[in-house]
C-alpha cells in the first residue's frame, strides 16, 4: 500500500462551558439541518423526474 492511498481522519473534541455558547452552536446546529434536509428534499424531486439530478451549481442557487 502507498502512502498516497491512504486517509487520515482527525476528529477535534471541544468542551463549552458557558451556558451561552451551548445555545450559539444549538442554533448553528439547527440552520445546518436546516439546508441539509433542503438539499436532500431538492435532490429527492429532482431524481423523480428523470435521471438528471441537480447540480452543485444548482443547489448552491436555491440555498
Amino acid at each position: 500500500m502507498y502512502a498516497a492511498d491512504q486517509k487520515f481522519l482527525k476528529t477535534f473534541s471541544y468542551c463549552v462551558k458557558h451556558a451561552t455558547s451551548g445555545k450559539r452552536l444549538t442554533a448553528l446546529a439547527n440552520a445546518v439541518n436546516t439546508v441539509w434536509n433542503y438539499a436532500n428534499e431538492i435532490s429527492a424531486r429532482s431524481s423523480e423526474r428523470g435521471k438528471i439530478w441537480a447540480t452543485k451549481k444548482q443547489l448552491r442557487a436555491l440555498t
